[in-house]
């Protein structure tokens, strides 16, 4: 994609969103690569599927080749270079968590959020929405990032931050992975002071 276009493109959602400027990196090669975007939730619209689908729409106009992964439930209809996969524990899934996926569940409920633990364990860099449970193991913008629930600009931001910063999301990636050992058993997902999330 042309850096001109790119650049238009990015200009327009940021006056949208009315947020500062977003700092990414507009070299070429970032444009060439595909992230992957990994929604699971056993449903589509609590999961905050809906919200993430009008998202995807937006980060689509810049970054065409970027892919839904989808596990535990089905989108309500047809989505665009998009992958379904039923089982989550499968090693088809596993493929999926690396330096280029993003995991992002933004629940329109409180949730416990064992998804966004898990993707942490695996250096994912991690977009949710806060909940008594999430919070007490996110750190906003540190280990991940937190969305308003039903904010749809607000989690452009967030994806278009992330998409186009590599070295972003293995920072984020990173501490995720390291507050996730530090603290917690993955195993079974207790909290090492016993408390459950």
């Amino acid at each position: 994609m042309d850096n001109f276009i790119l650049r238009r493109n990015i200009k327009e959602i940021e006056s949208k969103i009315n947020l500062r400027p977003l700092f990414i990196d507009y070299k070429e090669e970032c444009c060439k690569e595909i992230v992957n975007i990994i929604f699971i939730h056993d449903n589509w619209i609590l999961g905050g599927g809906l919200f993430l689908e009008q998202a995807l729409t937006e980060i689509r106009k810049i970054y065409h080749d970027t892919r839904l992964i989808v596990a535990g439930t089905k989108p309500n209809n047809f989505i665009v270079n998009s992958i379904e996969i039923d089982d989550y524990n499968s090693i088809e899934f596993e493929k999926y968590y690396n330096e280029n996926s993003i995991m992002c569940v933004p629940y329109l409920y409180d949730s416990l959020g064992m998804p966004i633990m898990n993707a942490m364990s695996h250096n994912l860099p991690v977009i949710t929405t806060r909940s008594i449970y999430t919070e007490q193991y996110i750190k906003d913008n540190e280990n991940g990032f937190f969305v308003e629930k039903g904010n749809k600009m607000q989690l452009v931001a967030k994806l278009l931050q992330l998409i186009s910063n590599k070295n972003l999301r293995r920072k984020i990636g990173a501490n995720a992975y390291g507050s996730v050992i530090s603290n917690y058993h993955v195993s079974d997902y207790s909290c090492s002071n016993k408390l459950y999330v």
